[in-house]
């Protein structure tokens, strides 16, 4: 008994060695995958300005693919409400990983041009390849020029994506007035959208990856009277999980 004990523990010891070598692979092959494409990306971007944002922001859309693929991530897109419009959208997403950055311009369904609340702004590389998209920042240290760029995109009623995090220890992202706000200036319907998966996979602060799925659950979209109503349906869609 003693014996069968004993194995079975120097069994376990080696299968947990072999996830954890196949987890750094994976990690290795995710984080090469993305420098590399990264920086190649930054490199040719002023090579596309002359063209629409549509070509770069194409090609940004496979390179998140391939580096979730990279990283052997799958990817399963739930509860789509149909085809969505191609304009006039308030996306508003939970943000608890890096990946969930990866994820939205790989396999969103819909084009967006404003990004409020990514700090990938901060980073030189990711802001080339975001200006290459078209992507435009919002907040208090916007420059003239954004601000001009986000009154045009307003008017042609383009697609806005808003990454609200959830608080440690929360299980709701924190949202804000402003997301009802916004909807209310502009007469866009928000549209709730729920990653599930990432936070477990690569959560935030972490390096290291591990085998997963990440699944886009989308809702319906969303014309709230107020906060505590459009909360109310995002929590319907997290239930339904």
């Amino acid at each position: 008994m003693r014996m069968v004990l004993e194995n079975f523990i120097d069994l376990y010891y080696i299968i947990t060695q072999m996830r954890d070598y196949l987890n750094f692979l994976r990690s290795a092959g995710l984080w090469t995958a993305f420098f590399i494409s990264a920086f190649l990306l930054a490199l040719i971007e002023p090579l596309f300005r002359p063209f629409r944002n549509d070509l770069f922001a194409r090609l940004v859309k496979a390179a998140a693919r391939l580096i979730l693929f990279c990283g052997s991530i799958k990817i399963t897109l739930k509860d789509h409400p149909g085809s969505l419009p191609d304009k006039g959208l308030i996306i508003t997403a939970n943000h608890q990983s890096f990946l969930d950055n990866l994820v939205l311009l790989g396999y969103f369904p819909a084009v967006f041009k404003i990004v409020a609340g990514d700090a990938g702004f901060k980073l030189p590389l990711m802001r080339r390849i975001y200006r290459g998209c078209g992507f435009i920042k919002t907040g208090l240290a916007m420059s003239l020029s954004d601000v001009g760029k986000l009154y045009q995109v307003l008017k042609e009623r383009e697609n806005i994506l808003i990454l609200s995090p959830i608080p440690k220890g929360k299980s709701l992202p924190s949202f804000s007035e402003a997301l009802i706000r916004s909807a209310q200036l502009t007469s866009l319907p928000i549209l709730p959208v729920y990653l599930s998966g990432g936070s477990r996979i690569m959560p935030f602060r972490s390096f290291g990856l591990r085998s997963g799925r990440i699944t886009i659950h989308l809702g319906h979209p969303l014309q709230p009277r107020d906060l505590n109503e459009f909360i109310q349906e995002y929590q319907k869609l997290m239930q339904v999980i």
